[in-house]
């Protein structure tokens, strides 16, 4: 499971900044607040969690669920949370994997007809070929 620091550092390097001040204007917070998140003083509060999620494009209860995670002193509470952020990261792998699969059929049939295209134009080259008695036409081979 990713811990809050790992998805505020990722938040950093998505956004192309290369401060804790600059995230922290960001995201809409304090440096102050920035600074506790990343040292462990305190973890972050449910608003931060979520513009954290939309700056990396991620499902925003993945990192509600992980600063959930870090608050709770029991363990019962804590496996609840990490039992809802596995849920919400399959469900996100599923989703980017299915948007791949789709992509790769897409890309499948476009190169299919590509090559029903080629093989076409070969037909076509080839009969016209044979049926002008040996002699090529200019527009027959191109």
């Amino acid at each position: 499971m990713k811990t809050t620091v790992e998805y505020l550092t990722a938040a950093k390097a998505a956004s192309g900044l290369e401060s804790d001040s600059g995230l922290s204007k960001h995201i809409g917070i304090s440096r102050a607040a920035m600074s506790q998140y990343l040292s462990g003083v305190r973890v972050m509060d449910d608003y931060t969690a979520l513009r954290v999620a939309q700056i990396l494009g991620v499902d925003p209860l993945e990192v509600i669920a992980a600063a959930n995670h870090e608050r709770e002193r029991t363990a019962e509470r804590r496996e609840a949370w990490e039992n809802l952020w596995n849920a919400t990261t399959r469900i996100g792998r599923a989703a980017s994997l299915a948007v791949l699969a789709l992509g790769f059929l897409i890309s499948a049939e476009t190169i299919g007809s590509d090559v029903r295209n080629e093989q076409a134009l070969s037909d076509a080259v080839t009969h016209q070929v044979a049926d002008s008695d040996g002699v090529v036409p200019l527009g027959g081979i191109i």
